[in-house]
């Protein structure tokens, strides 16, 4: 029999989540795990305010069994949501909107974290405490709209830039 890795990592995620995952076409979900048509998307969070800065980001990673592309997001947490890369720039490490999305090939784990791709929350409604949760809705191109609930967590010390003062004066 041959093993078909494309497949493992949806499989392994189906049968380790709840069966109602797979109902519900836009569900509200709070789980690490969600599948949705062809998409993946696990361990999804949001970073925990910094004193009163007013951005926040979002982080998670998104398997697809084919090309797709991530165009969009929105929450009520937040008056503005945007898909952000952080790139150097003449030795300087700035953050931008990617412009069209970001690609989500086929068979290769995006993974948004701190200090690369990443869900920019900005102009928070309140700021985001540590054990809470927020909605964040995103669009895909060819998946359509995924409704995630993500937990709020504190700065990970695993999760690319990790240091405060690495992510001063940018907000998140």
């Amino acid at each position: 029999m041959l093993f078909n890795i494309k497949y493992f990592w949806a499989f392994l995620a189906m049968i380790s989540a709840p069966l109602s995952l797979a109902t519900g076409h836009h569900a509200n979900h709070q789980f690490d795990t969600v599948i949705h048509r062809h998409l993946t998307l696990s361990n999804f969070w949001a970073r925990a305010s910094i004193g009163m800065a007013p951005n926040s980001g979002g982080y998670g990673q998104i398997l697809s069994t084919m090309d797709d592309r991530l165009i969009s997001g929105s929450s009520p947490a937040a008056t503005i949501v945007e898909i952000h890369e952080h790139i150097h720039d003449q030795g300087v490490m700035r953050m931008r909107e990617i412009a069209g999305g970001l690609a989500i090939p086929a068979d290769m784990p995006v993974v948004m974290a701190p200090g690369g791709y990443h869900v920019m929350l900005i102009n928070l409604v309140t700021p985001l405490q540590v054990g809470g949760s927020i909605p964040l809705t995103l669009q895909f191109e060819k998946a359509g709209t995924v409704e995630l609930q993500i937990p709020i967590k504190g700065i990970m010390p695993n999760h690319g830039n990790t240091t405060p003062g690495g992510m001063k004066g940018h907000g998140h």
